[in-house]
């Protein structure tokens, strides 16, 4: 009985060494995440972990640091699962705004001005959502760069258009009335 007490509280003990040693090591490799699916393997690490953590057997020594350790990774999980969170969204605002892109792009190479404008604004607006604290926001910036002046682009061109269509229609009534 002593020998299995021994053995549990070794194994508690080496449990609570391991898991530390690895929470820290995950703690420190946070700063280099550059996508989404470094922050779900950094969930899946922290989830292992807490699993580890539970595991911890009552009546030994290490037991008493359970409470606290596990208090601390499961906010650290949280975290890292509210970011997954922010970050798909902002994934997905992104294909929104790429989406727009592309029809605008489409509407200028068919001179549907009006459209394109439409859909540079639409672009812009979703690429305005995605905040700057996620991994994206370089490439979010690059976009908006370019979609604000594509936009400007395509609102030169729809007014050109304009001007051209009311000069046709003017030229359309001087030659009705000289009829």
């Amino acid at each position: 009985m002593a020998e299995n007490n021994i053995n549990k509280e070794t194994l508690a003990e080496d449990t609570l060494e391991k898991t530390k040693n690895l929470a820290l090591q995950l703690t420190n490799s946070q700063a280099q995440i550059k996508n989404v699916d470094d922050l779900k393997n950094v969930e899946k690490n922290w989830q292992n972990i807490i699993k580890q953590i539970e595991s911890i057997e009552p009546l030994t020594k290490a037991y008493q640091e359970k409470p606290e350790l596990l208090n601390t990774y499961l906010t650290n999980l949280m975290a890292i699962q509210k970011k997954i969170s922010e970050e798909n969204k902002a994934l997905n605002t992104k294909q929104e705004a790429e989406k727009n892109i592309n029809l605008a792009l489409e509407n200028q190479k068919n001179n549907q001005w009006t459209k394109a404008v439409s859909h540079w604004q639409n672009a812009l607006n979703f690429l305005n959502k995605i905040s700057p604290e996620t991994l994206v926001s370089q490439e979010i910036k690059e976009l908006e760069n370019n979609a604000n002046k594509q936009l400007e682009t395509a609102k030169k061109e729809l007014q050109k258009a304009l001007t051209r269509e009311e000069m046709k229609s003017e030229i359309k009534k001087i030659c009705e009335n000289t009829d």
